[in-house]
């Protein structure tokens, strides 16, 4: 591939509404998922185990390739065509997990000239193409879509990333006028769950988050959003004396999740995703938990046909499938919505291997006939 090509290839691949959240099981494992939507299909996506010692493509300028050799080993989705892999989530050896979800009208990157020095040589694992030329500005320079395999190559837990980041500027590649505007969730073996989000006035860094996560606008938005939500409940309405007439609800079930928005914008997602993880039942363990967890998806989980993206052709944005990863088994799990059945990759020992590999996705309707083939 040519070194000076540009990343605008992969922003319909980043640029629709996706979800995901955190979770934990009663047994202590910790879970990170999402939903993949797009108005396409799955076929350029792949699942890819990379080594330690691999080399992560950071940017480009001119004929000069930048790249980071990684220390952890880590396993994530990421698509088929470009040289060098951007994941859309994954998960490396030490369980540090991140899943990069769309946040348009919102992020912001620093444009590079072409003749502007890229990296600097101080960040962990940093290597150049060539001797890099004395820059002024010692942050390396990363493009957005590639920032998830560095820092899962370089950090061993959250508490690695705030510091790292310090170093960092996230940077657009010179005439690449479609990089996909995103930002990050990040999660490790301890549950914490850490947001990154490029804004106007910087980057921000939520440390304490609630571990969910949609589109635009910001983390502090939807939580303040979502105070309009307080009075939801998982609990059944009961009868109650109005004017002096006793009044029972109507219908069966009201009063379980009464009042949560049901559209399918990125604010009503982060409604319902964040009540449906609050009251939702924890599995006893990993496997029963990464049911549950794509259970809980389906609260978010977008339907061929609702969302048509232009009245002159039959195009919609649908939920093509969902992933779960756990971080102490490093296991990667997807399921695809034309195929249920779900599938799964572990990590291999970090020394185990030391060439990537690549892993289709199972895409086509698989069903099990209790009562055997015609």
């Amino acid at each position: 591939m040519d070194p000076s090509a540009n990343l605008s290839h992969l922003s319909p691949l980043a640029s629709y509404g996706c979800s995901c959240f955190t979770w934990d099981t009663l047994s202590g494992s910790h879970l990170l998922g999402r939903t993949y939507n797009h108005a396409g299909n799955l076929s350029g996506f792949r699942i890819a185990a990379l080594p330690r010692r691999f080399r992560i493509r950071l940017e480009t300028q001119g004929s000069t390739v930048f790249y980071a050799v990684s220390r952890f080993s880590c396993l994530g989705m990421t698509v088929k065509d470009p040289a060098f892999p951007f994941l859309f989530d994954g998960v490396n050896e030490l369980g540090l997990c991140c899943a990069v979800l769309h946040y348009p009208d919102s992020a912001v990157r620093t444009g590079l000239s072409s003749g502007e020095t890229a990296l600097s040589l101080s960040g962990p694992g940093f290597h150049p193409g060539q001797p890099d030329p004395a820059p002024e500005d010692a942050r390396i320079r990363i493009h957005p879509c590639l920032l998830p395999g560095y820092l899962l190559g370089q950090c061993a837990d959250t508490e690695e990333i705030v510091p790292i980041m310090e170093s960092i500027v996230l940077a657009d590649h010179p005439g690449d006028s479609e990089t996909p505007a995103v930002h990050y969730l990040f999660t490790d073996t301890r549950g914490r769950s850490v947001i990154l989000e490029p804004d106007a006035d910087g980057l921000h860094i939520y440390k304490n988050s609630v571990g969910v996560m949609t589109n635009s606008p910001g983390y502090p938005w939807h939580m303040n959003n979502l105070r309009n939500y307080i009075s939801v409940s998982n609990l059944r309405s009961q009868p109650q004396n109005i004017l002096g007439l006793e009044m029972p609800p109507f219908g069966d079930c009201q009063g379980g999740g009464f009042g949560l928005p049901g559209d399918y914008s990125s604010p009503s997602r982060f409604v319902r995703l964040a009540m449906f993880k609050n009251y939702a039942v924890k599995g006893r363990n990993e496997p029963e938990g990464v049911m549950r967890m794509f259970h809980t998806f389906s609260c978010v989980d977008v339907p061929d046909g609702i969302l048509k993206l232009s009245s002159d052709a039959e195009l919609y944005e649908q939920t093509l499938g969902i992933s779960v990863i756990c971080a102490e088994s490093r296991t990667y799990y997807f399921s695809a919505a034309s195929n249920r059945r779900v599938c799964a990759v572990r990590l291999p020992s970090g020394g185990a291997f030391t060439q990537p590999s690549y892993y289709d996705l199972p895409v086509e309707t698989d069903i099990t006939y209790l009562n055997g083939p015609e």
